[in-house]
């Protein structure tokens, strides 16, 4: 009677179970093998609110002092700002090694001495923490003959926002 499958001859019996003991070994060591939810990596979300003003003038008056403010904090792996009409979001992402309520205070005084020098019709920041692995998966920009900038980004919040979060 004759033997089927991989396991009836012996030099793939011993491949596999090489393979089995390497990646056992490779696993066991502590290779990194990606994201984990235990990671020291991680970044924070700064988002300031001042209606009525383009996303120029909020690059230029909001989300450039922040992120300046934010590059001279130490363990700082980087930064980028997205600006749109009325809001700015800068996102700072931080290396190893820094415990994450350090990293959440420096953030906040950084961004505190910021928003203490504009204008007094700037909502208050929100700073909200984020891993590693959930950036957006998709950004997208949209461009209106029809609607003015405000009455598109309240249309797109009616209309669109629900349907793309179902």
């Amino acid at each position: 009677m004759k033997r089927g499958g991989w396991y009836g001859h012996p030099v793939g019996a011993v491949c596999a179970a090489l393979a089995v003991l390497a990646v056992s070994w490779y696993t066991l060591s502590g290779a990194d093998m990606g994201p984990r939810e235990d990671s020291s990596l991680s970044a924070f979300i700064v988002t300031l609110r001042h209606d009525a003003h383009d996303a120029r003038d909020i690059e230029r008056t909001i989300a450039v002092p922040i992120e300046d403010a934010l590059a001279a904090i130490p363990g700082i792996s980087g930064s980028m700002s997205y600006s749109e009409y009325g809001l700015a979001s800068v996102v700072v992402r931080f290396a190893h090694g820094t415990k994450t309520t350090e990293k959440y205070d420096a953030v906040r005084e950084a961004v505190q001495r910021v928003y203490e020098s504009l204008p007094d019709s700037v909502e208050r920041p929100s700073i909200r923490s984020t891993s590693e692995g959930s950036d957006p998966v998709w950004t997208a920009a949209v461009i209106s003959g029809e609607y003015a900038p405000s009455e598109l980004g309240s249309f797109l919040d009616r209309t669109v926002r629900p349907r793309l979060e179902k």
